[in-house]
């Protein structure tokens, strides 16, 4: 459950696991599985080495909700990573 995620997030966040695109990817898709967009997006933003996996976890996540403030999966295909 989310309650979970948000718990064990610090710890991860905090730990060389932060540095494996896979762990990050299975963080983004748990968050978005459980409706809390906007930390999924923060991790993915600031995440320097984007894999392929965070794009899809972020684009899948985003497939289902219907939010008119949350961003169109394609702002993740096209935004600008060379920073």
């Amino acid at each position: 459950s989310l309650d979970v995620v948000k718990r064990e997030l610090p710890k991860i966040i905090d730990s060389s696991a932060s540095k494996h695109p896979q762990v990050i990817s299975s963080l983004i898709d748990a968050l978005m599985k459980c409706g809390d967009v906007s930390t999924a997006e923060s991790i993915f933003e600031k995440s320097l080495g984007k894999s392929v996996e965070m794009y899809g976890a972020m684009m899948k996540g985003n497939v289902g909700i219907v939010n008119p403030s949350s961003r169109s999966m394609y702002t993740f295909c096209f935004q600008d990573t060379s920073q």
